[in-house]
């Protein structure tokens, strides 16, 4: 956090977006929120740290439950950097461990494939990605990516994401 504070305080400096602008723009709650209110469809969402609503939740979803972090915080398990990949969940795997800290549920949605959207202002630039990994990003050597037509409408949704935001330049991910 150091640096990004030194960055973000240089006097002058220009930024595609400024760091503090980028980082309350990471909170998924409000991407959800936004996102949605700017047209995207987003899944039956959960935010607890209550255990049984989490297995309650799981237990309805019909085609499963997928984790995702609430923050992209960078962590350490046994010294080495870790991430954390968004993945299925079973009702049974939820544990009385989510009291420690919120957690995101989502209904898992079948997927074709991912589609990366770039913006930068009205511009959208799109990318598909044919992984077979539920997160793309887990191993990237595995997925093939090639460009995408980006809809109009998904455009639109995407500069008002970003109006909202305050960003001009953003790259976001979806799964149709």
């Amino acid at each position: 956090m150091g640096s990004r504070g030194i960055l973000a305080s240089l006097p002058g400096a220009y930024y595609v977006n400024h760091p503090w602008t980028n980082r309350a723009a990471e909170h998924k709650p409000a991407q959800l929120a936004a996102a949605q209110r700017f047209g995207f469809l987003v899944p039956d969402t959960l935010v607890t740290d209550v255990a049984s609503e989490a297995r309650e939740f799981a237990a309805r979803q019909s085609n499963g439950v997928v984790y995702k972090p609430l923050w992209n915080t960078p962590y350490r398990v046994a010294g080495r950097p870790h991430s954390v990949w968004v993945r299925e969940v079973r009702e049974q795997e939820i544990t009385d461990a989510v009291a420690v800290c919120p957690h995101l549920f989502q209904a898992r949605v079948d997927k074709a494939f991912d589609v990366r959207v770039t913006a930068v202002v009205h511009r959208a630039f799109g990318a598909r990605i044919d992984s077979p990994d539920l997160d793309w990003r887990r191993r990237q050597n595995l997925m093939r990516c090639g460009p995408v037509d980006v809809p109009e409408a998904v455009r639109v949704s995407v500069h008002a994401y970003l109006t909202h935001f305050r960003l001009v330049c953003t790259g976001r991910s979806t799964s149709p």
